[in-house]
């Protein structure tokens, strides 16, 4: 389904967010009203540099054809991203959400307490994965995730270094950046096919391609859900 964006526009005043009027053309007021109703709180700076940078890359793409994709690409953001807020993997676990995030890794409590307070072990630890291109010590916590969708493992920032030309291999704290970031996120999304999950309305495997599990798909159906109420 097309995206009818003087429908959005309006839905939006329809929730208090000021956005300018209704002219059908998304700029960046139009996108940050979108980021704060999806993330469900106040846009601030930073959502405003993201929403800018997502106006600037997003509206060219396959993913902005259908509001469905659209949606779930704002929802998946949103739950990597904590609304918007951080763009780099934050590793202080506690010995639960280890045990919940990587349970093969930290069956039990006493495996995982020795990582507590240790990001830097921890990310050395569970990212230690030479298929995907971390084949050196501390290549873990240097390839964590990072941008609109957790960007992780060495392979992928070789992937966004080749296709942009950004040294993201040396310098992968690039991706930290909002327009960096998304365009990585954008590259991933294209390469995962992404969008042809959610044609065919699974956004079970849609979250699968993107998290490599199902680790926050309630989350993501709750933002999805939330999107498609302006997108339509």
């Amino acid at each position: 389904m097309a995206i009818d964006w003087r429908a959005v526009q309006a839905r939006l005043i329809e929730r208090d967010y000021d956005i300018g009027g209704v002219d059908g053309d998304p700029g960046p007021r139009t996108f940050t009203a979108l980021l704060a109703w999806v993330a469900g709180r106040a846009p601030d700076a930073m959502m405003r540099r993201v929403a800018e940078a997502l106006h600037r890359q997003i509206l060219k793409t396959p993913i902005a054809k259908t509001a469905p994709r659209l949606a779930n690409f704002l929802a998946q953001g949103a739950n990597e991203t904590g609304g918007f807020a951080h763009f780099v993997e934050d590793m202080r676990y506690t010995a639960a959400g280890m045990m919940r995030t990587w349970p093969s890794r930290f069956p039990t409590r006493d495996a995982a307490l020795p990582y507590v307070g240790r990001p830097e072990a921890l990310a050395n630890l569970v990212y230690a994965r030479p298929e995907m291109g971390n084949t050196k010590p501390g290549d873990g916590w240097r390839y964590r995730g990072r941008g609109w969708l957790q960007t992780t493992f060495r392979a992928n920032y070789e992937r966004v270094a080749r296709v942009t030309g950004w040294d993201t291999v040396r310098h992968p704290e690039l991706l930290e950046k909002p327009a960096e970031g998304i365009t990585a996120a954008i590259l991933f999304w294209a390469d995962a096919k992404v969008n042809e999950a959610i044609d065919a309305g699974d956004l079970t495997r849609a979250r699968r391609l993107t998290n490599g599990g199902t680790i926050g798909l309630a989350e993501v159906m709750r933002r999805h859900k939330r999107a498609m109420a302006v997108l339509g």
